[in-house]
């Protein structure tokens, strides 16, 4: 339907009076809204216009207003001929001719069983003042009866621009009720079509839906604890989803859909009513409702009764209620279940409140009443005395009873343990002494033994009585050693007897006794022959020690000596100890062990000292000078061998290598023996003279030099030189002179005199070089002078000196001068005063410019196209040469005002030539086309202003568009962009200086229709 297709909400007009019972009426609803629904697609609406001579035919919906076939279309913020303005209208223009008329059919409408009616407001815009026509509102049914609501089928409705805006509120005819229609709205023009500017500002449908709820079900009866079902179905022609819902429910009743919400395209649900156990009893009147808020309520009232039912139960009993216990014992009580009202569920037993300590056990935990179950409560030696209430539970069938006992746990004999005091402190090597006392509680006799666990490593641990009967008292003392770890332990003592065990803990902390400690860097070293090394003694301190201690050394190898510094200080200090190996001690292996005393305690410790041979190498240059040339090569030989079993690898380096000479070794490094290769070169710029380097060796933790000398001779180098010529392109007119710079640079050698001459230029060309011969490093001027034969050429500069000979080549472009052709031709010389200021606004003021320069490149192409033939027919046409010049002489004025407007501008010339050549192009617009399009547009048969105002808007946005372009290739320096540009504004210029005219004529009529 078209209803769902428009998708509109449908609106809340007025409430139903009253309400009623299966049965009702829905609130009057906005159904269709034509005016919202005039631009759909044609499944929804469509739109004709015509005459009777020419027939009717489809338009598209939404203009343009100027459309001689008629239109429809939205207008907005528009006053109408009653002076108010509204937001949005659709106006309907019938064809613009005597007759004429525009028609829409809006399809499937569907008129509600309720009824419906149809509102309507139309009217003129204003300033239509001649506003004269008919319209028509209608409905057709499926049998294409026609059922006028505003007109009749002879004659439309006659509304005039005088008459005011008119309203319509038309009742549907009930025949219509239940069926879907085609609604049509027509415009009529009459004999007269002008200013047929028919609006209407409302055109929609309201309408009224029948909703009836009936139900499988008038009286409903129900047992607590129970639920039942039926059916309820909604009838009528409502379109909205309703939802169900009921009221005058009882306490503890629930009442469900299923669905909860239901339209005539799914109407039925199923009721469910449910009682809960203890739902009110008695008989209810309850309303079911079929809503859909604000706008519809149906309702059916059925009668609920609610019925009693039985409550089945069961009971406990227990037995005994209190028992008496000692700690440890168990206590024993039977439970009894019975049924009450017939009760036949499975029923579970529990229990809570026990002291700490008990365990419990039921047996059976659950049964079917009636039955009996034994508890049985287990205490423990931690059950605490006294009396405790204890909790038992029966829970089954939904129900829950509890009955308490009493149980009291009495006290046994036992004993008590304690051992003081809590904490002792000692050094290592100290003893600690605690007191062990043993109590008797409730009698108790038994002897008790005592033992002691806990004990850190190197303790030992007496007991002045390791058993007896309390009341006892035992002197426990703690011995540690030097060995005992310094720390924090918990030591317990145990007492066991009459088949209790108790303990207690106390707490020891051995802190560390004064001491010192030795501590070598290394505890292996080696040492060449003839060398030392140093290590690091570092003497501790613990337990606050700070005695002076003493260090000295036991050396069992003659040629190893030993040295301290410091020989001794106050624990802790740091010692360098220094062994030295004499050159001639033999290779091996050697102890030395090392004494520290201080403060009555000695300490050692042994390092191991591994002698080995001296090693070494030897180098060698060879020559030990060399001499080399500039530009040219030398080599020596270096040779390495090895001394004293030396086998590590050994690098090769040279240092004070002089400016612009290298050297490279053919082997950078190696184990001795071996030999590599030392190349020197000298570049050609390196600086004559002699040096001294060095070759160094290093390897093995080694490093050895030997000294060579390098004499460098310097090098006879030839006479050679470059030619360069500045600049290497130009560009030059017909007898136009130009001058190039000529450089000749000294590359080599002693300079020598060097002559210029030039070759590849056509004959009537000159040229001269000043001064003709030069010596390097010098220059010369090239005075150039252009023939008259346009074209391009390669300027051949060639230098000769010394048996050298070097060229340049210059790329020259001869130019063809443009002329203004058909204005010489019509002033008869280019010497007139009218060509020379064409001239000059071409060559002195446009093509100074980027932007210029880049507009006459195009223009050129297309101006000397055609203007040779027409210079050609002034040649031989005296009338003609005198029509042109009349119409040159608007043109330079045009061009001379342009350009004396833009003189300010003179320190931004682009800026100028844009501005200038926009004033000249809507002048020559003005001047050379407005005419035209003013007598064009005289005669045309049928006058018509209206092509005026889309045809500046456009010309003013191609003019916008084509500045943005210009901006852009002016940053950019873009020459296809700023061709297209200059050429867009032009030409967009000179349209609008064509439609000055016009414009000034449509206003001046204007002016006049007013008056």
């Amino acid at each position: 339907m078209l209803l769902a297709a428009s998708a509109f909400a449908w609106t809340y007009i007025s409430p139903v009076s009253g309400s009623f019972t299966g049965a009702a009426t829905s609130s009057e609803l906005l159904l269709y809204n034509f005016v919202e629904l005039a631009d759909e697609s044609e499944d929804v609406v469509r739109w004709w216009t015509g005459d009777p001579d020419t027939g009717y035919s489809l338009i598209s919906f939404g203009g343009p207003d100027n459309d001689p076939d008629g239109f429809a279309m939205y207008k907005t913020d528009v006053k109408l001929n009653d002076g108010i303005k509204y937001s949005k209208v659709l106006e309907t223009h019938p064809k613009w001719v005597d007759y004429g008329g525009i028609v829409a059919n809006y399809y499937n409408i569907y008129i509600p069983k309720g009824g419906a009616k149809l509102h309507a407001k139309v009217g003129f815009i204003q300033g239509g003042t001649a506003g004269d026509a008919y319209v028509y509102l209608y409905l057709v049914d499926e049998h294409h009866n026609y059922y006028f609501l505003v007109g009749s089928s002879s004659a439309g409705d006659h509304i005039t621009y005088s008459g005011g805006v008119k309203t319509y509120s038309v009742s549907i005819p009930s025949s219509l009720k239940g069926k879907t229609c085609t609604f049509g709205l027509r415009v009529y023009a009459g004999p007269s079509s002008a200013q047929d500017w028919v609006a209407w500002p409302y055109v929609y449908l309201t309408g009224k839906y029948v909703l009836n709820l009936a139900s499988d079900e008038t009286s409903i009866e129900i047992v607590q604890g129970e639920s039942t079902s039926f059916q309820i179905h909604i009838s009528g022609d409502y379109p909205a989803p309703l939802t169900l819902s009921a009221s005058g429910v009882p306490a503890g009743v629930q009442v469900s859909f299923s669905p909860s919400t239901v339209s005539r395209f799914s109407p039925d649900s199923v009721v469910t009513i449910t009682a809960a156990d203890d739902a009110e009893t008695g008989t209810f009147d309850i309303v079911l409702r079929a809503r859909h808020l604000p706008d519809m309520l149906a309702t059916k009232t059925i009668t609920l009764k609610v019925s009693p039912k039985a409550h089945p139960d069961f009971t406990i009993d227990i037995s005994p209620i209190s028992a008496s216990v000692s700690q440890g014992d168990a206590a024993i009580y039977s439970i009894t279940i019975n049924p009450s009202e017939g009760f036949d569920q499975p029923v579970s037993l529990s229990i809570s409140g026990l002291p700490a300590g008990t365990t419990y056990e039921f047996t059976p935990s659950s049964g079917t009443p009636p039955f009996t179950s034994t508890l049985r409560i287990e205490t423990s030696a931690s059950t605490p005395l006294g009396s405790h209430t204890i909790t038992v539970t029966a829970s089954g069938g939904g129900k829950t009873h509890s009955k308490s006992i009493d149980l009291t746990v009495e006290a046994v004999p036992d004993f008590s343990i304690v051992v003081g005091p809590p904490s002792i402190t000692i050094k290592q090597g100290e003893v600690a002494e605690y007191v062990i006392g043993v109590a008797s509680l409730e009698g108790f006799s038994e002897e008790v033994g005592l033992s002691v666990s806990g004990l850190p490593s190197g303790a030992t641990v007496s007991l002045s009585q390791t058993s007896g009967t309390p009341p006892m008292k035992s002197i426990m003392k703690i011995k540690t050693s030097e060995d005992t770890p310094v720390g924090s332990y918990t030591i317990t003592v145990t007492g066991t007897g009459g088949g209790k065990t108790h303990s207690a803990s106390v707490n020891l902390v051995v802190k560390e006794a004064p001491s010192f400690s030795i501590t070598l860097s290394e505890e292996k070293v080696s040492i060449i022959q003839g060398e030392s090394t140093d290590l690091t003694v570092k003497v501790g301190s613990s337990g606050g020690f700070s005695d002076l201690v003493t260090l000295s050394a036991r050396v069992f190898k003659e040629g190893l000596t030993v040295s301290f510094n410091p020989e001794s200080g106050n624990a802790p200090y740091t010692s360098t100890l220094t062994i030295t190996a004499s050159s001639d001690i033999p290779p091996g292996t050697y102890d030395i062990r090392l004494v520290a005393v201080g403060g009555g305690l000695t300490r050692g410790a042994v390092i191991t000292v591994v002698v080995k041979e001296m090693p070494g190498f030897k180098i060698a240059v060879t020559p030990s000078s060399a001499l080399v040339t500039q530009g040219e090569e030398t080599r020596l030989t270096v040779e390495v061998e090895p001394s004293g079993g030396f086998s590590e690898i050994v690098s090769l380096s040279v240092m004070n290598i002089p400016s612009g000479v290298s050297a490279s070794l053919s082997t950078s490094s190696g184990t001795p023996p071996f030999t590599s290769t030392l190349t020197i070169r000298a570049g050609e710029d390196a600086s004559a003279g002699i040096y001294d380097l060095s070759l160094r060796a290093e390897g093995g933790g080694i490093v050895k030099t030997e000294r060579f000398r390098l004499k460098i001779r310097e090098a006879v180098k030839p006479f050679d030189f470059e030619l360069t010529a500045t600049p290497s392109s130009i560009t030059v007119k017909p007898g136009q002179s130009t001058s190039i710079a000529i450089l000749v640079t000294l590359k080599s050698g002693k300079a020598e005199p060097v002559s210029l001459t030039a070759a590849g230029l056509p004959s009537d060309f000159s040229y001269s070089f000043n001064p003709p011969s030069i010596t390097p490093t010098s220059s010369s001027t090239l005075q150039l002078t252009a023939g008259n034969t346009p074209g391009s050429y390669t300027l051949v500069v060639q230098a000769s000196g010394g048996g050298v000979v070097k060229t340049a080549s210059v790329y020259v472009k001869v130019e063809e001068e443009k002329r203004c052709l058909i204005a010489t031709a019509a002033f008869g010389s280019e010497l007139s005063p009218q060509v020379q200021l064409l001239r000059e606004f071409r060559d002195g003021f446009v093509m100074k410019t980027f932007a210029g320069s880049q507009f006459m490149n195009l223009f050129n192409s297309f101006y000397y196209s055609w203007s040779p033939y027409v210079a050609k027919a002034e040649e031989n046409n005296q009338l003609l040469r005198g029509a042109v010049k009349s119409m040159i002489y608007p043109l330079i004025y045009s061009l001379e005002f342009s350009r004396r407007i833009v003189q300010p501008l003179s320190s931004n010339p682009e800026a100028a030539v844009l501005i200038s050549g926009i004033i000249a192009s809507v002048l020559i617009g003005l001047v050379y086309i407005s005419p035209i399009v003013v007598i064009i547009s005289a005669l045309k048969l049928r006058k018509d202003d209206r092509w005026i105002r889309p045809a500046t808007s456009y010309t003013l946005r191609v003019m916008a568009a084509a500045i943005i372009i210009f901006l852009l290739a002016e940053a950019l320096l873009n020459p296809p962009l700023m061709m297209l540009s200059s050429t867009l504004i032009v030409l967009a210029s000179m349209s609008l200086g064509a439609l000055i005219m016009p414009i000034i004529i449509k206003a001046v009529g204007r002016l006049k229709s007013l008056t």
